[in-house]
């Protein structure tokens, strides 16, 4: 059950459910639930995988705000849980991949008798506490903290009802464990390819993200207006490329004259632009979940420069280096882009790094605990 259609995999939400459905139906039948407009055409799902499109409204109402439960969860599910239900009843799955917590939260009662995988993408609490925090406008601060609060009581709840529960960081698997629920960690894996080293010449960062997304609209408009200025005054050969869904509309109006910078839009295929880049930019200070393109540019061996707020990306395992965490954010922009040779030391730790840590792996912890499980309960 998702929030929406994983497919095309435009933004890194979709891009790990689309992953997690292919694992799920290297063993399973799959059939992908998610809500749509009324009207809306259901996407293209991969062959061998079946979907349902139900028909959502999604117009916030004020007893969405009062109920206990996260308020996305009810945006997201409350039109569509009668025929939720039939569908469950109908499908009468083994088990239920829930890609959030907050619409398990609200949507597991309608599998009652098969199990409840819930993916927590990230504490929602903690994501809440983020964006209040980061928040300008007071109205968004008091909703972000509302929400924050209600966390306090149905996401440790939902973590224990939940038959496993899915963690994407080390530190967030710490936080489920510690209230009471089963954990397994899966973190995104890696797609393999070829090595390229960064030319010693190059100037060119790349920020790639879904810049429609609040946290990181702002984070960018806020790098642009103020630590890119500080960068090319000391270098001024520095060049700053900008991808992902949303990008085209980040140069007008405030931060228009902003010099050596280009918004592409979507790109379908960035292995071209990563070739050309020596770091990516992970600019986002609040916010929650894990940022895929984080490990997409980890995958293409090429190190992340981002404020202290990037340091909660790092796992234990991951090689020193190779995720630049500070608030000196110019400092070590033009340190690593003057260092190719330690530039290319990082980029070899990283393609062996890499190399064994594909989704399949990563995701298997989940894969064996379903077979497990699904072995000891099936009846003799």
């Amino acid at each position: 059950m998702s929030v929406e259609s994983p497919w095309p995999a435009v933004n890194g939400g979709r891009a790990r459910v689309s992953n997690v459905v292919e694992q799920l139906a290297a063993s399973y039948d799959v059939t992908v639930i998610y809500p749509v407009k009324a009207g809306e055409p259901a996407s293209y799902a991969p062959p061998g995988v079946k979907q349902i499109a139900v028909d959502t409204a999604t117009e916030p109402r004020l007893r969405d705000r009062l109920s206990i439960l996260p308020r996305l969860g009810i945006i997201t599910l409350r039109t569509i849980a009668p025929e939720l239900k039939i569908v469950m009843d109908q499908l009468r799955p083994d088990f239920v991949y829930w890609t959030h917590s907050y619409i398990a939260a609200v949507g597991m009662k309608s599998n009652r008798d098969g199990l409840n995988l819930v993916e927590f993408a990230n504490i929602e609490g903690k994501r809440s506490l983020s964006l209040g925090r980061s928040s300008k406008r007071i109205r968004n601060r008091v909703s972000a903290f509302s929400e924050y609060l209600k966390s306090l009581w149905w996401e440790p709840r939902c973590a224990r009802r939940a038959s496993l529960t899915i963690s994407l960081h080390h530190q967030e698997a710490k936080i489920l464990q510690a209230s009471g629920a089963k954990v397994v960690l899966a973190q995104n894996g890696f797609s393999q390819h070829e090595y390229f080293p960064s030319s010693p010449d190059s100037r060119r960062i790349l920020a790639v993200g879904s810049w429609t997304y609040g946290p990181n609209r702002s984070a960018i408009e806020s790098f642009l207006e103020g630590e890119w200025v500080e960068i090319l005054r000391q270098a001024p050969t520095m060049e700053l490329v900008i991808a992902g869904s949303g990008s085209e509309g980040l140069l007008d109006g405030r931060v228009s004259k902003v010099q050596q910078v280009s918004a592409l839009g979507f790109v379908d295929d960035l292995s071209q632009i990563f070739r050309d880049s020596f770091c990516l930019l992970a600019p986002a200070t609040s916010g929650g979940g894990s940022q895929l393109k984080i490990a997409e540019a980890l995958s293409h061996h090429r190190p992340v420069i981002g404020p202290a707020f990037l340091a909660r990306e790092v796992s234990p395992e991951m090689p020193e280096g190779v995720l630049i965490a500070s608030d000196d954010i110019v400092s070590s922009v033009i340190e690593l882009a003057q260092s190719p040779s330690h530039r290319h030391l990082l980029e070899r730790k990283l393609l062996a790094f890499v190399a064994d840590r594909t989704w399949h792996r990563n995701f298997l912890p989940v894969r064996t605990w379903l077979t497990e499980t699904l072995r000891e309960n099936r009846p003799l």
